[in-house]
């Protein structure tokens, strides 16, 4: 059975990956509830907090201005980059592999490595939820398919042939980043239905 560590856990777990120290996230957790930086569900302690030894991070912004205060690491990049859905925003691919690039390369600092971890951890790559999630954490692919080509189908949300078809074709014509030839084949594969 997979033991789901809390937020705060995973994160140091990162940070003390990154710094060259081995240890297991178990003693991560003991760790930081040991030290009183969370508690024993994993939540930061009103003294982490109140001494800054936690950032608290927001899920929802009013602006991207207010987005970059609480997330210093995004400065760099360009506004038309990010793209807000439900009060939330979201990179672009192209800021997303760009971090992968500097996490690989362990070019960010600590705080930096905690920021780019929360903005994961609170916006459903793995497995979004809502229309909005899904077309922002795929941006600039879905972001401007009309909400009718999404479906619900056994709980999951779906996309119907038409949007694959349009992504397919950005993908071709150099609008977004993607395989070419994976969108050769799929635009065949579906012309043979």
């Amino acid at each position: 059975m997979k033991v789901i560590y809390p937020t705060l856990v995973e994160q140091s777990y990162q940070l003390f990956k990154a710094q060259g120290t081995e240890l297991s996230k178990d003693k991560v957790y003991k760790i930081l509830v040991a030290n009183g930086m969370i508690d024993a569900k994993g939540e930061p302690t009103k003294k982490a907090i109140s001494e800054g030894l936690v950032a608290v991070f927001n899920r929802e912004h009013s602006s991207l201005k207010e987005f970059r205060k609480e997330h210093p690491v995004f400065d760099k990049y360009d506004d038309d980059m990010f793209i807000q859905f439900d009060s939330i925003w979201y990179i672009s691919s192209e800021i997303a592999s760009d971090l992968s690039e500097r996490v690989n390369s362990l070019s960010l600092t600590p705080d930096e490595v905690n920021q780019v971890s929360s903005y994961y951890q609170m916006r459903n790559y793995e497995n979004p939820q809502t229309i909005g999630e899904f077309k922002g954490t795929h941006f600039p692919t879905f972001f401007d398919i009309d909400d009718t080509h999404f479906h619900f189908v056994d709980n999951r949300l779906c996309l119907d042939v038409d949007a694959v078809v349009i992504s397919c074709h950005k993908v071709i014509n150099g609008e977004v980043e993607g395989n070419v030839e994976s969108a050769e084949k799929l635009l065949n594969k579906i012309s043979e239905l």
